[in-house]
């Protein structure tokens, strides 16, 4: 991974409280990282310590090689979007995404065509000489994205952008995003508490709690190979099990120590094959979620969560049934 962006033994302390304590992190270019944990992990103040936001940050962080800790905000060559659109309401939309360029006093001409390039680039050429009172969220979160994407930043700071807006707009948005950074191939940070948003967007997926790191990787390698049970139970839905409990699933020669984690889209309820583990049991719960369904499944007074897609026939609360398990999708989870 390049070091494009370096963060040193980062701290930030709120009067008596430390919330970050010596954080170390590398973000690699031309990348959308996403800052992922629950409300109140850290990840936006770790975002505001490399913005120039946060005065109570200390630590070394670097950026394309400079160190830009002691730089003030407007010096550091970062944008940033915040969830709130901050867009001028006397403005038309041209002016908003030309403001930055005017206060740098670039040469009018060239000011018309930056600005009338990335209005085409985010699909409001058409909204040009529009207020933003005459647009939709979606819309004026283009025209903040579009402002700071003109000002070409080194990195693209985007703190839970999307949160305001309905999930229809929210997907359709964040698809967009991703446009926007492949074909401008800016380095971005985005936060998020929504896990389905992050493993959309991103390339690299940093896992924040209590102000601590606790994996950083793609968003496969998470989901599939979380670093601790923390990740396990974070990440997606879940069955976690002590060498007791996968015991009297069948299971044997197990570490002492460790948990196991089973994801439910991993249980079948057909397809026997000689590496499978093999139990017998009873469906308890039935959860239709449209294409896919959720069944609980009992076995021995152990608990199994599963999901399979929604076929015509689903199999029904107490049904009596045999579910499989590969064991190569049996994981081996650190406490």
């Amino acid at each position: 991974m390049s070091e494009f962006l370096k963060i040193e033994k980062l701290q930030v302390k709120f009067g008596k409280d430390t919330v970050i304590d010596d954080l170390n992190l590398t973000i690699p270019e031309n990348a959308i990282t996403v800052f992922l944990g629950p409300s109140g992990s850290g990840k936006t103040t770790v975002l505001r310590s490399i913005s120039g936001l946060n005065q109570n940050a200390t630590g070394k962080i670097l950026l394309d090689g400079q160190d830009i800790s002691q730089l003030p905000v407007n010096k550091r060559n970062i944008g940033v979007i915040f969830q709130s659109y901050a867009l001028f309401p006397n403005m038309t939309v041209f002016d908003n995404v030309a403001y930055g360029l005017r206060a740098k006093k670039v040469a009018k001409k060239e000011i018309i065509q930056r600005v009338k390039e990335m209005l085409s680039l985010v699909d409001l050429d058409k909204k040009a000489n529009s207020y933003p009172d005459d647009l939709s969220g979606g819309q004026k979160q283009r025209v903040a994205i579009a402002r700071s994407m003109i000002m070409k930043p080194k990195l693209l700071l985007l703190d839970e952008p999307l949160s305001a807006l309905d999930a229809k707009i929210r997907v359709e948005l964040r698809n967009q995003i991703r446009k926007y950074q492949q074909k401008l191939g800016i380095t971005m940070i985005f936060v998020t508490h929504d896990q389905s948003e992050a493993m959309a967007i991103a390339d690299n997926v940093v896992v924040i709690s209590d102000g601590k790191i606790q994996q950083q990787g793609s968003p496969d390698e998470i989901y599939k190979k979380p670093s601790n049970e923390f990740m396990a139970t974070f990440i997606g839905e879940h069955n976690l099990f002590s060498k007791e409990q996968l015991e009297q699933l069948g299971m044997k020669d197990l570490a002492t120590d460790k948990k196991y984690l089973i994801r439910p889209e991993a249980i079948q309820l057909s397809d026997d094959a000689s590496d499978n583990l093999k139990c017998q049991g009873e469906i308890v719960e039935v959860v239709n979620l449209g294409n896919r369904v959720q069944y609980v499944f009992s076995v021995n007074d152990i608990e199994l969560k599963i999901e399979a897609l929604n076929q015509n026939k689903p199999f029904e609360k107490g049904m009596k049934t045999t579910v499989y398990i590969n064991k190569q999708d049996i994981y081996q989870v650190e406490p």
